[in-house]
């Protein structure tokens, strides 16, 4: 029996020096010379492995592989871009909402200055109908009326009064009233 055990020893030793290691010797100098003459041979070998069906599926090619590692690339160049845009559209939200609230602030702005203006009007009508009311008055009468109105009031009506009657209130007032009155009058139309 131990005869027996080295013969089936020495024959599988005989196979494997005999015809494996020649062929793997074989197979390495096709390879290197292959490759010498610039024949890309793994690629090649990749080829053919997918074309075969149990083996396709555990052989990947450059080619795969490249296109899994761009694949790749894109995809998170992709959430990156994605992230991104959404900073973005916050920022442009934010932006837009601002935008709204300096609108509303012109809106509320203009609704003041139109009531203002509409204020001055309504105030510059009054004034021209005081000083209307002034010319048709005696200036004897109209003198102590206006040296009594605040200051700014009685030049404002008084801008209103032609020159000549303006000339004769001035002449009935009290000389210090109808100086400082002047005087303004004079300086509003330097202005």
């Amino acid at each position: 029996m131990a005869k027996l055990d080295q013969n089936k020893g020495s024959k599988l030793q005989s196979f494997f020096f005999i015809i494996v290691v020649p062929f793997i010797f074989a197979i390495t100098v096709v390879l290197i010379i292959l490759t010498i003459r610039g024949v890309d041979v793994f690629d090649y070998a990749g080829k053919i492995g997918n074309k075969i069906p149990g083996i396709s599926n555990v052989v990947t090619t450059s080619n795969e592989a490249d296109h899994a590692r761009k694949t790749q690339q894109l995809e998170s160049s992709l959430t990156s871009s994605q992230d991104k845009v959404a900073k973005l559209k916050q920022e442009v939200d934010g932006k837009q909402a601002e935008i709204d609230e300096l609108n509303q602030q012109v809106e509320k702005l203009k609704s003041e200055l139109d009531s203002a203006n509409e204020s001055k009007k309504e105030k510059s009508s009054t004034i021209k109908e005081v000083a209307k009311s002034f010319q048709e008055m005696d200036e004897k009468s109209a003198a102590p009326i206006i040296e009594k109105m605040d200051k700014n009031l009685a030049i404002q009506v008084l801008e209103k009064v032609p020159s000549e009657q303006r000339g004769k209130i001035l002449g009935e007032m009290n000389p210090d009233s109808a100086a400082s009155i002047t005087n303004s009058l004079l300086a509003g139309n330097s202005q």
